[in-house]
């Protein structure tokens, strides 16, 4: 009795380090692209992506250098100034000199998608594999009773859905660094 009390201890220890493992992968993927004026070869060049990318966003946030922020519906750089649709006094072409914007920041949710297709599965792996998918309890003849092998088919099927569902949800933030 005491060596089944000291196995299921082990089992618990291991499946709690598969978890932890799990959630420590997440958060290491990451889902967000930073972009710095600083990594590119000139500010005209930061520029021009900046513009190709915020251009008709209907979700740009734009954080000054105070801290403050606000979201607007799309932006263009020009001449050292921002331009943009300020949706909290319904202002069309609005605009701040580029020295007080600190970063400007949108989410692609379909983009998102992405990631959740490829750690979904993995995920789901684990858990299955470590037992985290529920077992039934059935006796005698069942027609499907859940290995690991199975259940790990299983985690990763539902991980599939699962997690191209939360990388929607979540989607893939983009941002934008003016100043340092």
């Amino acid at each position: 009795m005491g060596t089944n009390l000291k196995n299921r201890h082990i089992q618990i220890i291991n499946k709690t380090s598969y978890l932890f493992i799990l959630i420590i992968f997440l958060f290491l993927v990451g889902c967000s692209t930073t972009y710095k004026v600083t990594n590119y070869s000139s500010k005209e060049e930061f520029y021009k992506d900046f513009n190709n990318s915020a251009y008709n966003r209907e979700d740009l946030k734009i954080t000054l250098s105070n801290d403050s922020s606000f979201v607007s519906i799309g932006a263009i750089i020009r001449n050292d100034t921002i331009f943009y649709n300020d949706t909290r006094i319904l202002s069309y072409n609005s605009w701040i000199p580029m020295t007080k914007i600190k970063k400007a920041s949108y989410n692609n949710h379909l983009q998102g998608a992405i990631p959740g297709l490829f750690i979904g599965p993995v995920a789901g792996a684990i858990l299955g594999c470590t037992g985290w998918i529920i077992k039934p309890k059935m006796g005698g003849n069942a027609p499907f009773l859940f290995d690991k092998s199975k259940a790990t088919i299983l985690g990763s099927l539902l991980g599939l859905g699962v997690g191209t569902m939360v990388g929607i949800i979540l989607g893939h933030s983009h941002y934008f660094i003016f100043s340092p």
